[in-house]
């Protein structure tokens, strides 16, 4: 491939024979970088296979962050996507880019009957109510379809009703959502209990004061390790409260359909908001970054000797412009050697980029 003492010493020997020791070791070496800097930027500009690097990072389920699998010193590029995912990630600047997912579903776990439309007289159908607890179908002013519960405590603080058991997934969170009201002055709980695990989650938590159907609750929780069922409780919290309820279900966040904003630190992780809720394999495509030299006795050349002609006239021009002398019929030659070298450059191919319409763009949000 050639070495960086070859071309120095044959560009020595052609600039001044008498006088071969005109530039020291570190001058040339210097001169040789600038010339691979103003190589590396054409290579990139036409996407040159000889500077175009790639590899997999995978995110891992739940964390903010994760490591890259792969080394990347050269600055990432645009066209970046998720191999076998149904997303596509196209790249902006460091501080801004965008993640779009093209599956809007979320996982959605329906207690049974948690829409209240199912009934057996005036016991909601799939769920248990508590001693003390009154329970009617609610059929004047329904949320949503032909009914929903309304629940009264009697005779004692602290009355439910209990969904069966409902399947979820351990170490992830979760969302509780669901509608409810209340009379004045009373209040509606909910509480989440672990089956598994046999202890709550989060214990009877007070709804905020709502005398007409509520805008829609998503109540965050986490479940615990090996968690794999829980049961949802729906209370009047005081005896007499009369509460009402609809809507009820359980959701797992899988994708949202709304672009996430991720980012690159300054120590090379990547972060995602919100947080990824599976793992991803990203698959990123970036700019090796050039070698400088930095030992003339030893150090090659780089992109396979390709450029070794047209570096070692470009020394030559660049060491006879600093010694005053005509450069001339050396920089016609190093032109002939720049355009056979691009020919080699094209012969080994250039990435194809990767297109998208605006709406996959800042623009199209």
């Amino acid at each position: 491939m050639g070495t960086l003492l070859t071309i120095g010493t044959r560009a020595r020997v052609k600039i001044r024979d008498k006088n071969e020791w005109a530039f020291t070791n570190a001058e040339l070496m210097g001169i040789v970088n600038d010339i691979l800097e103003n190589i590396y930027q054409t290579l990139v500009y036409i996407s040159s296979n000889l500077v175009y690097g790639e590899g997999n990072i995978t995110t891992t389920a739940d964390t903010m962050e994760y490591t890259p699998s792969f080394s990347h010193n050269g600055f990432l590029r645009e066209g970046v996507w998720i191999d076998g995912e149904d997303t596509y990630l196209v790249q902006l600047s460091e501080a801004d880019k965008i993640k779009y997912d093209y599956d809007s579903t979320r996982n959605v776990g329906y207690p049974t009957n948690g829409d209240f439309e199912d009934w057996t007289g005036s016991d909601p159908d799939n769920w248990t109510k508590s001693a003390n607890a009154v329970t009617a179908e609610e059929t004047t002013d329904p949320y949503a379809g032909d009914s929903s519960l309304k629940l009264t405590a009697t005779g004692a603080a602290s009355q439910s009703v209990r969904s069966d058991a409902i399947a979820v997934v351990a170490d992830k969170q979760h969302y509780l959502e669901l509608r409810y009201k209340n009379t004045n002055g009373d209040v509606a709980q909910y509480a989440i209990y672990d089956i598994t695990n046999s202890a709550w989650i989060t214990s009877a938590t007070d709804l905020s004061n709502s005398l007409t159907w509520s805008a829609k609750q998503s109540l965050s929780f986490t479940t615990p390790s090996g968690c794999v069922s829980i049961y949802i409780y729906l209370y009047a919290k005081s005896d007499g409260d009369i509460v009402w309820f609809d809507n009820v279900d359980i959701t797992t966040l899988a994708s949202t359909s709304t672009p996430e904003a991720y980012y690159i630190t300054e120590d090379g992780k990547v972060g995602y908001l919100p947080v990824p809720d599976d793992s991803y394999t990203i698959h990123h495509l970036y700019w090796k970054p050039i070698t400088v030299m930095s030992d003339y006795n030893s150090d090659s050349l780089p992109w396979g000797g390709i450029f070794n002609q047209y570096i070692e006239k470009m020394l030559i021009v660049e060491c006879l412009e600093v010694l005053e002398k005509n450069s001339s019929n050396q920089m016609a030659l190093a032109n002939m050697e720049w355009n056979k070298a691009l020919n080699m450059v094209y012969a080994r191919g250039l990435r194809k980029e990767k297109q998208v319409s605006n709406m996959f763009s800042v623009e199209g949000i």
